[in-house]
């Protein structure tokens, strides 16, 4: 029984334990998942939008009035910086690696879907919207 328990240890520990997916330096696991939760803000930014009270300010200030009600929706943007644009009554929301340089992930709040996954691309743009907002609304 002792050759048995040290035969599964040494199987166990000799072998490599998985690793999470890693696209162009992204867990991938983790960017979906942050692109779960970008849905649910951008709604969120998107309905103030729609009701005229997103206010005009900074990226922080519009965040924090468009989750008042839900402050922990931003719980997993801790640490990237998130931005938003607006046009008229249709708002988009950015996120950006912790530094601030580079996108991760943008998306409209006129669609039903993430729109851009910058972290899959290879050489994603800097931390600028790169959807045409009011191209892209236009008729929804």
């Amino acid at each position: 029984m002792a050759v048995t328990a040290v035969g599964c240890a040494i199987l166990f520990l000799g072998c490599p334990h998985p690793r999470p997916p890693v696209e162009n330096g992204h867990d991938v696991g983790q960017m979906e998942e942050l692109g779960d939760h970008l849905l649910y803000l951008t709604a969120k930014v998107q309905a103030s939008a729609a009701e005229g009270t997103l206010p005009d300010g900074p990226d922080k200030e519009r965040i924090a009035f468009a989750t008042r009600d839900d402050p922990p929706v931003m719980t997993p943007f801790e640490g990237y910086r998130v931005r938003v644009a607006r046009d008229g009554e249709n708002a988009a929301v950015l996120v950006c690696t912790r530094d601030g340089k580079t996108a991760l992930l943008e998306d409209l709040g006129c669609t039903a879907r993430l729109d851009v996954e910058h972290w899959r691309s290879p050489s994603p743009p800097a931390c600028a919207f790169t959807s045409n907002l009011h191209d892209a609304c236009a008729g929804r």
